[in-house]
């Protein structure tokens, strides 16, 4: 999803990068192949040949500024949930 993608992007802080091609299983394992039978002249040639990026998202600093709040505030109701076995009663339900 772009909402998705953006939101790594903002969080990670490195460009994400879709592909053309949605099944990276399959165009691994074409890469593999076309490198085997000889096509390329190995892996990475194969791979800078094949692989094309569809969409880049670039990140966004206030984005990853109220990601990093939310994130805090996570971290301190997580741990307050388990240090009151919050997660241990509701497996009891």
């Amino acid at each position: 999803s772009e909402v998705w993608n953006q939101m790594q992007a903002d969080i990670y802080g490195r460009p994400v990068e879709t592909l053309q091609i949605k099944d990276a299983a399959v165009l691994g394992a074409a890469i593999s192949a076309a490198a085997c039978c000889g096509e390329f002249g190995g892996i990475k040639e194969a791979a800078e040949a094949l692989v094309k990026t569809e969409k880049v998202y670039l990140p966004d600093a206030s984005s990853a500024q109220a990601y990093d709040k939310v994130y805090g505030l996570y971290c301190d109701l997580y741990e307050s949930l388990a240090k009151g076995r919050i997660f241990e009663k509701l497996a009891d339900l």
